[in-house]
């Protein structure tokens, strides 16, 4: 037997080389194989956050646009832009000032989103002054509306004397 294994020495050698090999082998692929799913995970993660990041920014561009279109909350930079609107139409501010329903008794609509600020302008002027003013209003992308207008002609005269009520509204933010 001592005989056998003299001459088996060297095959027996390799054989077991062989295995330790192996096994070392297989336990270092599977360590890699475990991090490469790791890594393969945490890949999969920054493509979700990378794919999340350009719906945010589509959406922020939306909401951009959609601000853009909302008056100012302050009353005073509301009825800037209206005297603006007015001074283009060649017509005479009688009077222009907040709505007491515009806000609440705290001064400002905290509820919701969206606040209505109403305006009460009386003005006068001619009559295509008064029609350059509302196409002015209706061309601007704002969203601003004329909710109620009474017209009277003046006596004897060419001009006409309106009063306005304006909606705008603004985000409450």
């Amino acid at each position: 037997m001592n005989t056998l294994l003299l001459k088996y020495k060297n095959m027996i050698s390799a054989l077991v080389t062989i295995f330790v090999l192996g096994f070392g082998l297989l336990k270092f692929h599977s360590f890699y194989e475990e991090r490469i799913e790791g890594l393969n995970k945490q890949i999969a993660e920054i493509e979700e956050k990378i794919r999340l990041a350009k719906e945010i920014q589509a959406k922020e561009a939306q909401i951009a646009s959609l601000r853009g279109k909302f008056i100012p909350l302050d009353s005073y930079e509301f009825i800037s832009l209206i005297s603006g609107f007015i001074q283009e139409a060649n017509l005479e501010i009688a009077s222009l000032k907040p709505s007491s329903r515009s806000y609440g008794s705290s001064g400002r609509n905290e509820e919701g989103v969206v606040q209505r600020v109403i305006l009460q302008l009386n003005t006068e002027g001619g009559f295509d002054d008064l029609t350059k003013f509302l196409k002015t209003v209706n061309q601007r992308d704002l969203n601003i509306t004329i909710s109620s207008m009474t017209i009277r002609r003046k006596d004897n005269e060419d001009k006409v004397r309106a009063d306005i009520e304006i909606t705008g509204l603004a985000l409450n933010e």
